[in-house]
């Protein structure tokens, strides 16, 4: 896929002057990049924003014990929000980042070109709002879910938004952990809990939803303030979509 091709997945292509996509055409950078690929650490200068065409890119922070935890996902056609907050600022990387399971494809927009194209160009204009105001409310729900939710909640949210339409979730132990913020010990308890319940059943770096309305529920997306795992205490012993 050249440049012409990735940038006219996205939703402001069509809306751009002429002058506008040949510059892009030009001077955007297109790269493809195996999975599990670190592309930015923390404290990195960004030097413009990143759209990613193909695959899936991981924003992560890492705490004083050295958990991970995941900040956003983007996914194709979409661009990372924290690219574009310090290319507008100027600012180093807050984070960090890479490609999930997936090869990832990415069209990097160097500062001065994107500086200039958000001055001159409407469609850039309404894209960069659109980006920064839906990751905002992103960022909100992750702080309001580690700060609320119990661990189980958080474990039943992860898995609900990485399953695919069949329910299947290609993603190790580890790497959910990482998504939490948590250790795989842990994750590895509560997936069993899980399954003791038949809500799924587990493979090597796979996990299928058996029971997508009980999860539901467990995550507090069907009643909301029901305590979790409270509706099935007396059967118990104590998230491109599908992988990560």
């Amino acid at each position: 896929m050249n440049a012409d091709e990735a940038l006219a997945r996205f939703s402001f292509w069509p809306s751009l002057s002429e002058g506008a996509k040949q510059e892009l055409r030009v001077r955007g950078v297109v790269a493809m990049v195996a999975p599990h690929t670190t592309l930015l650490h923390k404290g990195d200068e960004v030097g413009g924003v990143f759209l990613v065409t193909q695959g899936v890119v991981r924003v992560f922070y890492i705490d004083r014990r050295g958990r991970q935890g995941t900040l956003y996902r983007v996914d194709a056609e979409q661009a990372c929000f924290l690219s574009i907050e310090c290319t507008m600022r100027g600012g180093p990387y807050p984070a960090w980042a890479e490609s999930e399971a997936h090869l990832t494809q990415l069209v990097k927009v160097p500062q001065v070109l994107f500086r200039s194209l958000y001055s001159s160009e409407p469609a850039i204009r309404a894209f960069t709002y659109d980006a920064l105001s839906s990751r905002v409310l992103q960022l909100m729900s992750v702080v309001e879910q580690s700060a609320s939710l119990a661990l189980e909640q958080r474990t039943a949210v992860l898995l609900l938004s990485l399953a695919d339409d069949t329910g299947r979730v290609t993603c190790s132990q580890t790497r959910l952990a990482e998504h939490l913020g948590s250790v795989r010990e842990v994750v590895v308890r509560t997936l069993r809990a899980f399954r003791e319940l038949g809500l799924l059943t587990t493979g090597r770096s796979t996990i299928q939803i058996e029971d997508t309305r009980r999860l539901k529920e467990l995550a507090g997306l069907s009643h909301p303030g029901r305590p979790p795992l409270q509706q099935h205490s007396e059967s118990s012993h104590v998230s491109t979509k599908g992988r990560c």
